[in-house]
């Protein structure tokens, strides 16, 4: 009976530390969510979208995003008119490939039913 009861006495410490533990972290978070809650209602942005410092400085400064655009494009290898002539070219090997599949085989069949008459 000792040893049950010793793994009873084991079994209240442990779930009694790990009650501990979780109103540790409760009042960690409350003290966290409270202390940030005031500090956006001191900035003026209490909770307002959004939150992020990348998309508030895009939406206070939209003319950035076209700045990096007109950057990303200057900077790139290539400039547009290539990259457009690149596409175009693959676009229309595509084509060409899908209408050879599907044009090249009826020719053949026309053909072959011209020379069995």
């Amino acid at each position: 009976m000792t040893m049950s009861s010793s793994l009873e006495e084991q079994r209240k410490i442990l779930l009694d530390r790990m009650e501990e533990s979780r109103r540790n972290y409760r009042n960690n978070f409350i003290q966290q969510f409270s202390s940030t809650e005031i500090s956006t209602a001191v900035s003026g942005n209490s909770g307002a979208f959004p939150r992020s410092h990348t998309f508030k400085l895009l939406t206070q400064h939209p003319y950035l995003i076209g700045v990096v655009l007109i950057a990303a494009l200057a900077v790139s290898r290539g400039s547009l008119r290539n990259v457009l002539k690149k596409n175009l070219a693959c676009t229309k090997n595509m084509l060409i490939s899908k209408v050879k599949m599907l044009v090249v085989p009826a020719i053949i069949r026309l053909f072959r039913s011209y020379i069995r008459y």
